[in-house]
């Protein structure tokens, strides 16, 4: 009998999390550690066997007549989930049909299955079915397809992956040079950069809306606004972070957090301001090298450090560009500019209290920053992998790495153990503080020869035409964006990353993973012939050094 009253009373609080939408109570918790092997014990098995009868002592004294059959509540409960989920499934395909999510009518309040607008209220009903489980000595079932689900809600929510929009600094600079041109403000395109983060931050802090509905913008600015709207309507659950390429300043980032609260505030109607990571990408040398500073400079103004503690918990996300990088410097110094660029970037946020994820964008090709990726986070600078790490995997490589299911396990096990190793143990710095020196040496000189072959040798253009595909490549519809930059230099300059270092790949040369490497290390030898014996030291003892050498011989 206290079984059957068991059941009823979770079924009354599964069906009331699932009508009000309301959190997880004390005795339904919704933490991940319940779900932990000693989270289950102390919070199942226990219970089960103090207060409740357990299933074999059910089958040994089964029902007497008389007794009521209950009401079937689990099936009860997951019959107001199915419903849930369906409108869910109906107001989905409404959006799609209509094209704007903020288009739809408003939900009607009395509508007892309403869709789910979040993961947690379909978590707080299975999770409230999981523990009725546990407390009534049925944890074995609990511990299936149930529990499986749960799983597969906690990784992939409602909306299966969140996704990152990525845009030019240059669009949402112009944008703004728009907005600020019609509003009065003046021409924020012939602004300084303090002039314009001073602009951007008063702004900022103000409570005014900034930016018309019916502003007359020209087309590229008009389309920025409604991407961002777009990323407003969106919200955390489907939008990951907001990527901004070739990010050089502060104002950049301030930007498109401002493009974004005026999205927002403009929309039909208004909309919160989203919750969504702003994340500079950092991608040529010098904008490597200067990326520390532009991340000091940021965290110094008021309202973004407040933003970043009060909506992200005091956590900021850096990416770094390796494909563009590559292009611009070579493989060599690339490499060594990332590397800074990592120490650096951990240092400043460490003195800020700030958490840090670096965001990695990695390509196939070592030209591209690829090869096996256990090494690759073995050999990161100390500190900089601390239980956290995002990177890309693109084009061909997705198929080869995550195409197969056993594969795919094995890969993340890979990923999982590199990072868990890279956290627990850092890799070493070098030994040696001349070590660094004499990287600095490679580094410029091995760039100076790349340079000198890419961009100053007239006969290279013609050469690489001849010798690679890239006229073909631009034709293909197989890029997320065109081979070339808007408005980009002729010959390489403009060209794209990506197919810069596809072309080379397609002849089997993979020239930027070599081209400067060899005249580095030779001049550095015909210069100091002891040096040979401190790189050997070098390869031997430090990860980073020997990953870069190895990945360069492949």
């Amino acid at each position: 009998m206290c079984t059957t009253v068991r059941f009823r009373t979770v079924a009354r609080r599964a069906l009331g999390a699932m009508t009000t939408a309301t959190p997880p109570t004390a005795s339904t918790p919704a933490s991940a550690a319940d779900l932990t092997p000693e989270g289950r014990k102390r919070r199942g098995t226990a219970q089960a066997a103090a207060r409740h009868k357990t299933a074999v002592d059910a089958m040994l004294h089964p029902r007497q007549p008389g007794e009521a059959a209950g009401a079937a509540p689990y099936r009860l409960v997951l019959g107001g989930v199915r419903a849930r989920l369906l409108a869910t499934r109906r107001r989905m395909e409404d959006a799609l049909a209509c094209g704007d999510l903020a288009a739809l009518p408003p939900l009607d309040p009395d509508d007892p299955f309403p869709p789910y607008e979040d993961a947690a209220d379909l978590a707080a009903v299975l999770q409230a079915l999981y523990w009725s489980c546990w407390e009534c000595g049925s944890g074995v079932i609990g511990e299936g397809r149930l529990l499986d689900l749960l799983r597969r809600l906690a990784v992939f929510g409602l909306g299966l992956v969140p996704l990152d929009i990525r845009q030019e600094s240059t669009r949402h600079a112009a944008a703004m040079d728009a907005v600020a041109r019609h509003v009065g403000a003046g021409p924020y395109g012939e602004w300084g950069e303090q002039e314009r983060c001073a602009w951007l931050a008063s702004e900022l802090a103000s409570r005014r809306p900034l930016i018309p509905r019916d502003a007359p913008l020209d087309p590229d600015a008009a389309e920025v606004i409604a991407t961002c709207r777009v990323a407003a309507g969106l919200g955390a659950t489907s939008l990951s972070a907001y990527v901004i390429s070739m990010a050089r300043t502060p104002s950049d980032v301030l930007a498109v957090e401002l493009l974004l609260r005026e999205a927002a505030r403009s929309s039909d109607p208004p909309l919160p301001p989203p919750a969504v990571r702003v994340v500079p990408l950092f991608e040529t040398l010098d904008d490597l090298t200067a990326a520390a500073g532009v991340m000091t400079s940021l965290f110094a103004v008021p309202w973004y450090r407040d933003r970043l503690r009060d909506v992200h918990g005091d956590h900021q996300e850096v990416m770094l560009g390796y494909s563009d990088s590559g292009k611009d410097a070579g493989r060599l110094a690339a490499a060594w500019a990332l590397y800074r660029a990592q120490e650096e970037i951990v240092a400043v946020c460490e003195a800020a209290g700030v958490r840090l994820t670096l965001f990695h964008g990695r390509g196939g090709t070592v030209g591209r920053g690829g090869g096996p990726m256990y090494v690759a986070i073995q050999s990161q600078p100390p500190g900089s992998v601390r239980g956290s790490l995002r990177l890309t995997e693109q084009g061909e490589m997705i198929g080869a790495k995550f195409g197969i299911p056993a594969v795919a396990r094995q890969q993340l096990e890979v990923y999982t153990t590199a990072v868990l190793m890279a956290t627990l143990s850092p890799p070493v710095p070098p030994r040696d503080p001349g070590w660094r020196g004499v990287m600095e040496t490679l580094a410029a000189s091995s760039c100076a020869a790349y340079r000198a072959v890419v961009f100053s040798d007239p006969a290279f253009v013609p050469y690489f035409r001849a010798a690679t595909p890239e006229a073909e490549l631009g034709s293909l519809n197989i890029g997320s964006r065109p081979a070339r930059r808007p408005a980009g230099e002729a010959g390489v300059a403009g060209l794209r990353a990506i197919p810069w270092q596809f072309a080379w790949t397609q002849n089997r040369s993979v020239l930027p993973a070599w081209l400067g490497i060899g005249t580095a290390v030779s001049d550095l030898v015909s210069a100091d012939p002891a040096a040979l014996g401190t790189l050997r030291a070098m390869y031997k003892e430090w990860p980073f050094f020997t990953s870069t050498i190895d990945l360069a011989e492949v």
